[in-house]
């Protein structure tokens, strides 16, 4: 509200990985633009650990600039879940970056969210349409919550 502007956002991927070694996470992979409609945008790439993994997870890199003229005027990169830094593109350095910090998770308490219980939830909010999957395998009926998953996707 401060700045009353409205910011459009495309999504990236998400890769699954790990799968094979029982240990499966999510990661975010690929481009995203940013558009605010003060005439900035960002153009964010999240890095991920590749195929066969390696490599530092939750990464990402990119620029903000004038979507008008397109001019870069700052490079952003870090770690969504450590820090991220921001410098001015003039002075940017790929070999060597270096810049003020822009986000540092340090600073930041983790807030948990607030749902209201199942019971109270319309018909088709998320957490009451998944009850079932997600009962089954936090218990580690893992056939049962295929089935659950069925049930959901073919409703």
């Amino acid at each position: 509200k401060e700045y009353n502007e409205e910011i459009t956002i495309t999504l990236p991927d998400l890769d699954l990985c790990s799968l094979m070694t029982g240990s499966p996470y999510l990661q975010i992979v690929g481009e995203t633009l940013m558009l605010s409609s003060t005439g900035w945008a960002a153009d964010i790439d999240f890095i991920g650990t590749g195929m066969f993994g390696g490599g530092a997870r939750d990464r990402f890199r990119g620029v903000v600039f004038d979507n008008e003229t397109g001019d870069v005027h700052y490079n952003v990169w870090g770690n969504w879940k450590a820090d991220s830094l921001i410098c001015p593109h003039s002075s940017y350095d790929e070999r060597r970056p270096s810049g003020d910090i822009l986000y540092s998770r340090e600073q930041y308490t983790r807030v948990k969210p607030v749902v209201k219980p199942i019971r109270e939830q319309e018909e088709c909010e998320s957490r009451r349409v998944w009850q079932n999957v997600t009962a089954a395998l936090q218990e580690g009926r893992y056939e049962q919550a295929n089935r659950a998953k069925e049930a959901v996707e073919n409703a």
